[in-house]
């Protein structure tokens, strides 16, 4: 039953207020205990007083890094106020009391106050698959009568388990007859047990069928599915049991099972080399009483036993990897112990386990000795150097150095190896035991290799001496490459058109160039995919005019690269040829096989114009730029191969062509001589010739904009929905309309979470394409995310005639209370404070919730701060705004964590609230281990007695330090050798300039050092500079005689020893980055001077390139098609700049945009964001 509150009449309503306020009034004379006070920190059954309680300790806060802070029980913070004089009162006295209850009229009720609890139906089963049959039970037709039992003697048939077994499930025991008669399963459980069980064991006895009993066990204060482990059972089934024919066992069935002792299930540790304090753990199979097991344990080490004791848990937490077996090993079935004295160095350990040792599950113990050993580690040294591919050792594979220790992977120097003769590109690393050495190794060369004996092993130990190996080089094996692709274009500005391979150990090649036209493409495509890859394909398309075996003049193991010059071959260094290079078969290789099959074939294109295809639906542009430095061409020449369509670019270098049926697979550029060559696709399986630039059917598209009124219902309830049908015509000047073959209705169904079926139906649509409809959502409707099936079949030939609409069906009740969380005291806030939150909930009918259920949850995040009027400074750790594409927000007060920050954590706290609904809780900001602002998130929940939790928040942010250092430069980078000059400002949190704090300022340049397997940026160069604060901006400068990326940071403390920092990075022209190994896109970043510009200024650009040269064009896009952020500057330079170095250039007056960090290719041509192109090292 529960109580329904109503409104209450007038003279009623006023009748329970005065009830109210005369109870308040009573409640500190009949309860003078009834007064807000602390409440004990965890969970309470009822209401306890605390006015004498001890105070709580403070509950532990984060661990790691970042803002340190515990949580404990607060106080109300009191106020300050003055002393009213209370006037003298007398305590009514019981008869007065009741006299004046008595006065007040009546409190009458209404049948409709008390209302049975309301149950919903049982939710819809999901849909099943398959098909349902029908049937009635019982069956109408009459049953064939069973065959008759036969008579006899009572046996047992079988029975498991029997004799020594390693798990035993269940028990089971068959009859050769019917033992009970048919019945259900509840009848069956009724019937009298035939079997006796020794030891009896709780669990479950039932026959399956008639003839078959079956036991299981149910565990008790073991929370296992078996029969308990280390127990002899006997099972018995006595003489003179009747089957349910009347037949009796002539004499008693009586066998035995046997589960094993404890037996070892996995040790730690093993092998070795391990410490020599180690920390010891098994794990077996069954439960065991630690104290017993450990008293059956023995551990030798050099012939000497040594005492052990139980780990305690200050050990357990100081080992990880016991740590990680204690979580995935259940609570009862492992033992972890240490020796009381440490083990001698380089000796074997062995651990001997029985025999004797108990169970914790049955009284068998173990009759033999189980035993595992490790090794204690021994003086460091060098026991392996091999090469990465076993006996043999070609140029570039890895040397290997293999130590009997695990290295300290954290503090190896790659300085620690050296190897002679210089090896280019070395790269030296070290992992576990091994140290790995890569590089540009030549063949048929000894390396000498020297360790230095001040390498450190994980124990603590040095090798003591250097160590010297050396390695042999073999041969390397034979190479042949080229260009990546089958369609290659010739540098447009070499003097002469050269086409390049390059080989190792190959002293002679055959090549055969064969001459072609822009017509022979789609035959190439053809033979590349029928005839390139067999051991004797046939001629490629064209006419053969060269075929020659060429000398390679090389020195053994030499990578060389040979240069066919095409000169002759070409009409004045233009035109097209199949360039065809592989290793001539001899005779020999031809009869006895080892044939090489390594061949490099390339259409080789020589042309000064390069093309460039925009497709849409109908359309193709062709762009004709020269290639040299990317100018527009006009009057060039351009065909649609295989449409058969021409025309003639504009002096914007542009053509339109509008597409057919019938694919183009290529754009040809002609312009007297020089011809060329732009594919629409490289490989035949691409669509083999059948493809390429065609027209695209368009289809009209219907468009649906549905909406319901809520998005979110209760079962019952009723889901009102409109919508509206548009046409999108798929045309160039298409537009969106009413579909003149719009359906009169449109059908829809309703699907449940589940996937049953709970609505269905039409709805008329209008003559503006709308309709509207509406449904009841059933009372048995499954809870969670449901869908609107809606369909316009009929609707004309368009697409998009379907589609789907979601809402959500939920059971959900009204909140009965409210809930909110302030801050008892008012900020800043620095690293040592202490503030109280307070949470309050109060019920919307009137009155506190005491002694409820307070789960606090505080997480703290890094976080960023600016002092106000000082915009122009950076404070806190700086972030370059181009990474993005938004600035840095220097003027906010504090906001989000910057990407990539660390440092978070989140502590929670139980406790309940007081006799006026409300909990305290003091913060206390212990320590910060990152000098930087911390914001404070913390959310007090509070849950009722029906289960009912609701939740409100607060935020603050905690300042490092009273002072914050600002930092600020004229430009984001100089040249090099030119001084980086630094401003500094110091303030308190409010902005206001403080003078006289030193402060600590540190610059050092980033470099690329390969470590742990992976680049990274580690500082170089140190430079410090100390400078004390003034009511003015003061300065430090550094010196630049390196390039390359700066970090520079600046420190200081206030009074109480707080630091703050504040750190960003600045660039020096001629910075080096890491050497890449493999293929990899790489980019190129422009770093600006400054943030902004306006027209008429000069912008000064660092460009940083993995590769050299790049090249800058003016207008790099056509107009058309570029927007005006996408524009170059017609003073950017045309020719090819180093890796990093600087370009200035006026800004123009177009629109402004941010700048953007761009891929970019080796022929300079950028691509705008959200494109990508893949440059590629060579």
């Amino acid at each position: 039953m529960y109580a329904r509150l109503r409104q209450l009449p007038l003279k009623r309503g006023y009748a329970l207020v005065a009830l109210i306020l005369i109870f308040s009034l009573l409640l500190p004379l009949v309860w003078p205990g009834a007064k807000p006070g602390p409440v004990e920190a965890k969970m309470l059954r009822q209401v306890v007083s605390t006015a004498d309680s001890e105070p709580l300790p403070p509950m532990p806060g984060n661990g790691g890094s970042g803002l340190q802070i515990t949580l404990s029980e607060g106080s109300q913070q009191l106020t300050a106020t003055e002393t009213i004089t209370v006037a003298p009162a007398t305590p009514l006295s019981d008869a007065e009391t009741q006299a004046l209850l008595d006065r007040l009229p009546p409190l009458t009720t209404e049948i409709t106050d008390t209302q049975e609890f309301r149950l919903p139906e049982e939710p819809l089963p999901p849909p099943r698959p398959g098909v349902t049959i029908a049937e009635t039970f019982p069956p109408t037709q009459t049953a064939p009568a069973p065959e008759p039992v036969e008579g006899g003697p009572l046996e047992v048939v079988r029975y498991a388990p029997e004799g020594e077994i390693t798990i035993a499930p269940f028990l089971n025991v068959t009859f050769n007859q019917p033992m009970v008669p048919l019945g259900t399963l509840e009848q069956l459980s009724a019937e009298a047990v035939p079997v006796q069980l020794i030891p009896e064991l709780p669990g479950t006895w039932r026959w399956l069928g008639t003839k078959t009993l079956n036991f299981e066990y149910q565990p008790g204060d073991l929370d296992i599915d078996r029969f308990p482990k280390a127990t002899i059972y006997t099972a018995t089934v006595p003489a003179g049991t009747r089957s349910a024919t009347g037949s009796e066992l002539a004499e008693d069935v009586t066998w035995t099972f046997r589960t094993p002792p404890p037996a070892l299930e996995y040790t730690y540790p093993t092998g070795g080399p391990q410490p020599t304090d180690p920390l010891l753990f098994i794990r077996f199979d069954q439960a065991i009483q630690p104290d017993a097991v450990l008293e059956t344990i023995t551990v030798t080490a050099g012939g000497r036993t040594y005492p052990i004791r139980l780990a305690n848990q200050e050990e357990l937490a100081a080992v990880r990897q016991v740590q990680n077996l204690i979580a995935n090993s259940r609570e009862d079935r492992w033992i972890a112990f240490r020796s009381e004295e440490d083990f001698p160095n380089d000796t074997t350990v062995t651990v001997n386990v029985g025999p004797g040792t108990p169970s914790a599950e049955g009284p068998l113990t173990t009759e033999t000795v189980q035993s595992y050993s490790f090794t204690t580690y021994a003086p460091l040294r060098l026991v392996e150097a091999t090469c990465g591919w076993g006996s043999e050792c070609p140029p570039l594979s890895p040397f290997y150095l293999r130590f009997n220790n695990p290295l300290a992977e954290t503090l190896f120097d790659p300085a620690l190896v050296t190897i002679e003769p210089e090896v280019p590109g070395l790269v030296v690393n070290a992992y576990g035991n091994t140290i790995e050495i890569r590089g540009n190794t030549q063949g048929r060369t000894t390396y000498t290799v020297t360790v230095r004996g001040d390498l450190q092993d994980l124990f603590g130990q040095t090798l003591g001496q250097d160590e010297t190996r050396t390695f042999q080089t073999g041969p390397a094996n034979r190479f042949l490459g080229g260009p990546n692709s089958n369609f290659v274009t010739l540098d447009p500005s070499s003097t002469r058109p050269v086409f390049s391979i390059y080989s190792i150990n190959y002293d002679r090649l055959r090549v055969r160039i064969y001459q072609v036209t822009p017509d022979d493409w789609p035959a190439y495509l053809r033979w590349q995919n029928e005839e390139s890859y067999r051991e004797n394909p046939a001629d490629p398309p064209g006419r053969q005019i060269y075929s020659e075996v060429v000398r390679i003049e090389t020195a053994d193991d030499a990578l060389v690269e040979t240069t066919i010059d095409l000169s002759d071959y070409l009409s004045d260094g233009r035109g097209h040829v199949i360039v065809w290079v592989d290793y001539p078969a001899g005779l020999l290789s031809s009869l006895f096989g080892g044939r090489d099959y390594n061949r490099i074939v390339a259409w080789v294109q020589s042309t000064q114009i390069g093309l460039d295809a925009i497709v849409d639906r109908n359309q193709l542009f062709g762009w004709a730029t020269r290639l040299t430095d990317g100018a527009p061409l006009a009057g060039i020449e351009l065909a649609l191969a295989g449409a058969d369509q021409q025309a003639t670019t504009g002096e914007d270098g542009i053509a339109r062509f509008d597409l057919t049926s019938r694919g183009a697979y290529a754009l040809v550029g002609r312009s007297g001589n020089d011809v060329a060559l732009l594919p629409s696709h490289m490989y035949y399986y691409y669509g083999g010739e059948e493809s390429g630039w065609r027209q695209q059917p368009a289809q009209d598209q219907l468009r649906w904009f549905v909406f319901d009124d809520r998005q979110m219902y209760r079962p019952g309830e009723e889901v009102h929905l409109k919508g509206w049908l548009r046409l999108y015509e798929d045309r160039a000047d298409g537009d969106i309309a009413l579909a003149a073959d719009a359906p009169s209705a449109i059908q829809y169904t309703v699907s449940d979470p589940q996937g049953n079926q709970i609505a269905q139906g039409a709805a008329d649509v209008n003559d503006l394409g709308g309709f509207d409809f509406a449904f009841t959502v059933p009372e048995n409707a499954n809870l969670g995310y449901a869908s609107i099936y809606f369909s316009a079949r009929g609707a004309g030939n368009y697409g998009g005639i379907d589609t789907y609409h979601s809402f959500q069906i939920q059971e959900f009740r009204r909140p009965e209370f409210a809930v909110t969380v302030r801050n008892e005291d008012k900020g800043p806030f620095f690293v040592g404070d202490e503030t109280t939150l307070s949470v309050n909930a109060q019920y919307f009918a009137g009155g506190p919730l005491p002694n409820a259920e307070t789960n606090w949850t505080v997480n703290t995040s890094p976080s960023s701060y600016a002092p106000p009027n000082w915009p122009d400074f950076t404070f806190g750790k700086w972030t370059p705004w181009w990474h993005f594409g938004f600035g840095y927000a220097s003027e906010m007060a504090y906001g989000p964590p910057a990407a990539g920050s660390g440092g978070g954590a989140s502590v929670t706290y139980q406790s309940r609230t007081d006799a006026t609904g409300t909990h305290y809780l003091r913060i206390h900001f212990v320590d910060l281990t990152d000098p930087r602002p911390y914001s404070v998130f913390a959310e007090g929940r509070v849950m009722d007695v029906n289960r009912q939790a609701w939740a409100a928040s607060t935020s603050l942010l905690v300042h490092p330090s009273t002072l914050y250092v600002g930092m600020r430069s004229t430009t984001y980078f100089v040249e090099q050798g030119q001084p980086l000059e630094i401003e500094l400002i110091v303030t308190d949190v409010d902005g206001n300039a403080i003078a006289g704090v030193p402060i600590s300022m540190h610059a050092a340049r980033l470099e690329w050092k390969y470590s742990g397997g992976r680049w990274q940026e580690t500082e170089a160069d140190p430079q410090e500079c100390m400078v004390e604060s003034a009511g003015e901006p003061v300065s430090c400068t550094f010196n630049t005689d390196v390039g390359g990326e700066y970090r520079i940071s600046a420190t200081v403390e206030d009074s109480e020893g707080r630091p703050n920092v504040s750190e960003f990075q600045r660039w020096v022209s001629g910075g080096q980055r890491p050497s890449v190994q493999r293929v990899q896109q790489e980019e190129v970043t422009l770093i600006p001077d400054q943030e902004s510009y306006q027209p008429g200024d000069v912008a000064h650009l660092l460009v940083q390139s993995p590769f050299s040269p790049i090249f800058f064009r003016p207008n790099a896009l056509p107009s058309m098609m570029a927007p005006s952020r996408w524009k170059f500057p017609s003073k950017m330079p045309t020719s090819p700049i180093s890796p990093s170095r600087s370009i200035s250039t006026a800004a123009r007056p177009v629109a402004m945009h941010r700048a953007h960090r761009w891929p970019m290719s080796r022929r300079g041509q950028p691509t705008p964001p959200g494109a990508s192109i893949c440059p590629f090292r060579r």
